[in-house]
């Protein structure tokens, strides 16, 4: 229902004074028109898109030749149906007009197209959640809004976000450190409406926002937002919308509301005569973007890479042959990695006579024979007796300490899951007898707050670390702890291995804060993981493969290969540089492209001859992509490279299916 109320196409639209409250985008199919955003006008033409910020003024003057299509986005959508997290201001220096084409472009050719009232809905829904996720990347927060008149838009945000409550001028102005008569004055200078006519229409716009996605009653809307009664609500609400609040709900799918209510406006019904734009739109399934890069601006903080551990749950992982050997052959594949030893399997094991234990001795001879990184995941409940645990943990060192004396290993790490309190003596016992070894307390929702009182206690031996399953667990808490402590770690342990684009989110989020992170991975998927040279598996492994296991080892092993210092990055490409050396990591783009052409020009390029090398990782079920025409994209894999003078351009297309890794060097003669 929400297309019939926001998106609209016009021939001639004209609009002579309008206060903005929210986001307006206007995309010029056809014609020309003289638009004035907050007194600057200028005269756009076909294929031009506008955007009209929050609490802008505007103007738009069209001939009747002209058609525009226009979108519109209140604050109540953007606050409430897409969370879009204030401010609704957009940076449209930076923003990348090319992207908000190709979504307007689709928006427009399923608002005309025959098709069924819901799979259009659907549709149209779709293309403008993805386009206000695009807007969302390029928004600007609090404080960055005109300076002029901040205290009257700070007073229109009390207001909004306290317009159920009987809110009088002297309250809002005294919010904003203003007399009644200057905010009075001000605020009618700014928004060109006086205090109760804007109250009035921010209740009707939350009321209106009811009346399209939810099943209250009349009565009930009006007293939700701040009606006195439901007679007085129907009133106002007529009186702007030309329509009752009862039939604005039965009519909204047959498009009788109009966002523009100017008499020089006509809403187009007959899309006959632009059929060759719509058809040049509907066929079009590429789009191009063109990002620049300037390697004298490059950022200069080393990447961290991310740190691989396998979290052992079964002894057999390190005691079996063939499971032994599969280690090793990851070994060989990818470098380095550790073992992180389940609080679980050692608290069976402390039950048993451990130190006699021939499995135990065999378990420990492989991991430490061959150098392997150990690590142990230690878990205590709150209520836990630490006394008693501590006599059996000191066990454990003891063991440990022999160990260090047959194979000369003197440093482990310990991940302890456990309050400050028991954190201490368990810390305490280990530098007692395993001097160089880490402890790393582990936050959760009963320790979180003692992060911000830890960061005089990190130091070589101590560190925090905060533990994630997946994107849903980065909230405001965590991103708050990580700001507060640059030395955090990040442990990402999934619960399921094919979160690749769980493992994609925490990457890019360890990167915007330079944070370092460790990826856990769960001994029972090693099977998928490694191919194996054993021809009776094969089939269980390919069945496994489809499952993405094999997809999240390839990805992790292409993050584990990136070093040297963040050259670009804007959420979508990470490019790296590395003394003769650049690599450049394209994540999937938004799902609703079929295929984007992407051009970068990296300026200020001084190697000579290069050589190249790229692969994609497929992350859909490892199979081709294939296009609504049934055809495979030959060229979707295809990387081109262009040199100029000071410059190297590199092309390629990207999907909504791959994760594309191109390795550039000089190339030695």
């Amino acid at each position: 229902m929400m297309y019939d109320c926001n998106l609209k196409i016009y021939q001639t639209l004209n609009v002579q004074s309008e206060f903005n409250i929210g986001l307006l985008l206007l995309y010029i199919i056809e014609g020309s028109s003289n638009i004035s955003i907050n007194g600057k006008t200028n005269m756009y033409k076909s294929n031009d898109m506008i955007v009209i910020n929050d609490l802008d003024h505007y103007r738009i003057l069209s001939s009747k030749k002209s058609v525009i299509a226009c979108l519109f986005l209140s604050r109540v959508e953007l606050d409430k149906f897409f969370r879009f997290n204030k401010k609704y201001y957009i940076n449209k220096d930076k923003l990348d007009l090319s992207v908000l084409k190709f979504y307007m472009n689709k928006l427009i050719v399923n608002y005309v197209n025959d098709q069924s009232e819901n799979e259009k809905q659907n549709k149209i829904l779709e293309y403008i959640n993805q386009l206000v996720m695009t807007l969302h990347l390029y928004r600007k927060l609090d404080g960055t809004i005109i300076s002029n008149n901040i205290d009257v838009y700070s007073g229109i945000n009390y207001m909004y976000e306290h317009y159920k409550e009987k809110l009088y001028i002297g309250k809002v102005a005294t919010q904003c450190l203003l007399s009644v008569r200057r905010f009075s004055n001000k605020l009618e200078e700014v928004t060109g409406m006086r205090f109760n006519e804007l109250l009035r229409n921010i209740r009707l716009s939350y009321s209106a926002f009811d009346l399209m996605y939810t099943k209250k009653l009349i009565s009930q809307i009006a007293n939700d937002n701040g009606f006195t009664n439901e007679s007085g609500f129907i009133t106002h609400f007529r009186d702007k919308y030309h329509i009752t609040p009862a039939k604005f709900r039965k009519q909204l799918e047959n498009d009788h509301y109009y966002p523009f209510h100017n008499k020089n406006t006509t809403l187009l019904r007959s899309f006959e005569h632009i059929n060759d734009q719509i058809k040049y739109l509907t066929d079009r399934d590429v789009d191009y973007v063109s990002i620049d890069i300037n390697m004298k601006n490059k950022i200069r903080s080393k990447i961290s890479t991310p740190n691989l551990l396998i979290y052992i749950r079964d002894i057999e992982t390190l005691t079996n042959n063939f499971q032994q050997s599969k280690l090793l052959s990851m070994r060989r594949e990818i470098g380095l990695f550790g073992l992180l030893f389940s609080h679980q399997l050692f608290y069976e094991l402390y039950q048993s006579n451990f130190e006699n234990n021939k499995l135990v001795h065999q378990m420990f001879s492989f991991s430490l024979e061959h150098q392997f990184d150990i690590s142990f995941e230690v878990k205590l409940g709150k209520n836990q007796n630490i006394e008693e645990f501590t006599l059996i943990f000191k066990r454990l060192l003891n063991y440990l300490t022999d160990c260090t004396y047959f194979y000369g290993q003197r440093s482990f790490q310990f991940y302890i899951d456990a309050s400050y309190y028991q954190f201490n003596r368990i810390s305490k016992i280990i530098q007692d007898n395993l001097k160089e070894s880490k402890v790393i307390l582990v936050l959760n929702k009963q320790n979180n707050y003692l992060a911000k009182r830890m960061s005089h206690k990190v130091n070589d031996n101590k560190q925090i670390a905060c533990k994630v399953h997946h994107e849903i667990d980065s909230d405001k808490d965590i991103t708050s702890i990580l700001k507060n402590n640059p030395s955090l770690n990040i442990l990402y342990q999934p619960n399921i291995p094919n979160r690749i684009e769980s493992l994609i989110s925490i990457f890019k989020w360890s990167i915007a804060f330079n944070q370092n992170i460790s990826m856990i991975i769960d001994d029972t998927w090693l099977d998928s993981m490694i191919p194996s040279q054993s021809t009776h598996l094969m089939i269980k492994e390919l069945q496994l493969n489809k499952e993405s296991h094999y997809q999240l080892f390839e990805l992790i092993l292409t993050l584990k290969r990136l070093r040297g210092d963040i050259v670009y990055f804007n959420g979508l490409i990470l490019m790296t540089h590395y003394l003769n050396e650049y690599q450049i990591i394209i994540f999937p783009n938004m799902k609703i492209f079929n295929r984007l052409h992407q051009r970068i020009n990296i300026n200020g390029f001084k190697l000579g001859e290069i050589e190249y090398r790229h692969h994609d990782i497929l992350i859909k079920n490892n199979q081709l992509i294939i296009n609504s025409d049934g055809d495979t994209h030959q060229n979707m894999a295809e990387v081109s490279f262009k040199r100029e003078i000071g410059k190297l351009i590199v092309q390629f297309y990207t999907s909504p299916y791959a994760i594309k890794h191109i390795y550039i060097k000089q190339k030695i003669n």
